[in-house]
């Protein structure tokens, strides 16, 4: 009897005394971003939840679900190409026009938001399939605001957002964030922007964010407004209303691995929850390692960009850098297309398409990673403890590559002023300095040490906004409804000056008045 009544026990412990059904909205724009969301799932299921995915898909090449272990998935797709596919990072981030290019990707991002949401909303299966779920609570990608429409109408009344990068610009205004140019760099900005600007900078980012927030991100998030009330009337809430609500917002980013700006206390940090339990090295990679006199180097550029989108010329720089270090050997992630004859005389390179990159990163043989500095390679690498040479092609990389640079783990190279010896003498100096590495170390044993962990942040905050649907008002910021007239006192500033300029004005209208009649006095007087 007392086996039984402590096994009962034991499993009372394990499983949660609620279960909760969860909804998992992901637009897709890259591998790294269902990988999170994946990961997001898998955590919430083995802590007893039930949780099931609905994958929209800006990128239909991305085939991977992220997920093991949601009950249902569901993927919608287009009946024509993805917008999505045309963004200048997508097409070859190594022509010098998509630096400029912002304009064209803001419109392409309005126009894949727009036809997605229209085509969605008008497919009533999208509707009824959220509707059978019966869920407790939905959690939206950061990328796309249509999903809270889609919650509204389930009526779910618990929301998340979460975001596989740092927060977005947009998000900062919805939910009403500080977001100061002169110290929060543009997350999504170019290679020259950090939170110590000059003062050009930060006149130009001002410009920039200003422009944004008042009038880019309002009408985009407003299209998809108007696609639900096509069909639901013109009495359907305001998306961006709807998307203020969310109880929590869980982003891919660590404390640590951030350059520092003020938060809410929606936003929770989770960074490093995508991590992979470290396997074997394949003995491939095994003989790879044990070859090289002082040391490998990894050269990856990630899962989304090409290597046969590097331009040759760029390859054989890297090839020629690379067979400088005859001690070292270096392993290149490579696509499967990629034209091998281009190694073929250097014997310290090995062209391979798929990489165990975490267990490479965890062994000490392994000196020096050279990355596009994608979030995900960032959180492996910092937490490997290994410095790097950053190569930002777009997006958020280039932030993520200042990070590292802030930190001393690394040294950020521009992707348009690469040159055999800057990369030579980049690596030689990565290798034989060793600040580098103890910096690295530093950063790597205080994130291993650091007093909480992503899994149990995103259990507990999802648990509890949950059972507390009235949490989010508790968490709300007044900053969210304020317009920018407003949010800057400029309403305030206004009425001082007005009220200074009334006292001037009458005060000089008094005194002429004064004037006038101690003149008309002596005047009287002398006559």
């Amino acid at each position: 009897m007392g086996i039984i009544t402590f096994s009962l026990y034991f499993f009372i412990l394990l499983v949660p005394c609620v279960a909760y059904k969860i909804l998992i909205y992901q637009t897709l724009p890259s591998p790294s971003h269902v990988q999170f969301s994946g990961k997001l799932a898998d955590v919430l299921v083995d802590a007893g939840h039930v949780v099931d995915k609905l994958i929209i898909e800006w990128n239909p090449y991305v085939k991977s679900n992220g997920t093991t272990k949601a009950t249902r998935i569901k993927r919608f797709t287009l009946p024509k190409p993805s917008p999505w596919l045309t963004m200048s990072h997508m097409t070859n981030p190594f022509d010098n026009r998509s630096q400029s290019s912002s304009v064209d990707d803001f419109t392409i991002l309005r126009r894949t938001r727009e036809e997605f949401c229209d085509a969605m909303v008008l497919d009533k299966s999208v509707l009824e399939w959220i509707k059978e779920g019966k869920y407790d609570a939905a959690m939206s990608s950061a990328y796309d605001i249509c999903g809270f429409g889609l919650f509204h109408l389930a009526e779910i009344k618990s929301t998340f957002t979460y975001s596989a990068t740092a927060i977005l610009d947009d998000w900062a205004l919805i939910l009403g964030l500080p977001n100061m140019a002169s110290f929060i760099p543009s997350f999504l900005g170019s290679s020259k922007k950090t939170d110590r600007m000059t003062v050009l900078q930060k006149l130009n980012l001002l410009y920039h964010r200003s422009y944004q927030q008042l009038f880019i991100y309002p009408a985009i998030d407003e299209l998809q407004t108007q696609v639900f009330r096509r069909y639901y009337g013109d009495n359907f809430p305001s998306l961006t209303e709807l998307a203020k609500r969310v109880t929590a917002m869980f982003i891919n980013s660590h404390p640590l691995l951030e350059l520092q700006r003020p938060y809410s206390h929606k936003i929770k940090q989770i960074g490093g929850i995508t991590l992979k339990k470290k396997s074997e090295l394949s003995m491939e990679f095994e003989k790879i390692l044990s070859s090289s006199k002082r040391g490998t180097v990894i050269f990856s550029f990630g899962s989304l960009f090409k290597t046969s989108s590097i331009p040759d010329s760029v390859k054989r720089m890297f090839v020629k850098a690379f067979s400088s270090f005859k001690d070292y050997n270096f392993i290149w992630k490579v696509d499967e297309e990629e034209d091998h004859e281009l190694f073929k005389n250097s014997t310290n390179i090995y062209p391979i398409k798929w990489i165990q990159q975490m267990e490479l990163l965890n062994d000490n043989r392994v000196k020096l990673f050279i990355s596009h500095c994608g979030l995900n390679s960032l959180l492996e690498v910092t937490y490997s403890g290994v410095p790097v040479l950053s190569i930002p092609l777009f997006l958020d990389q280039h932030y993520n590559a200042h990070v590292l640079e802030r930190k001393g783990t690394s040294i950020r190279l521009n992707k348009y002023e690469l040159t055999v010896e800057i990369l030579r003498d980049s690596i030689r100096q990565l290798l034989e300095n060793s600040t580098y590495a103890e910096n690295a170390r530093v950063l790597q044993k205080m994130l291993q040490n650091f007093p909480t962990k992503p899994e149990d942040t995103l259990i507990k905050w999802v648990e509890f906004g949950t059972e507390f649907k009235e949490l989010e008002k508790h968490f709300f910021m007044e900053s969210a409804n304020l317009n920018v007239f407003e949010y800057f006192c400029l309403d305030a500033i206004s009425l001082v000056i007005v009220a200074i300029g009334i006292i001037l004005i009458s005060a000089y209208f008094i005194g002429r008045l004064v004037f006038n009649v101690i003149t008309g006095k002596l005047k009287t007087k002398m006559e």
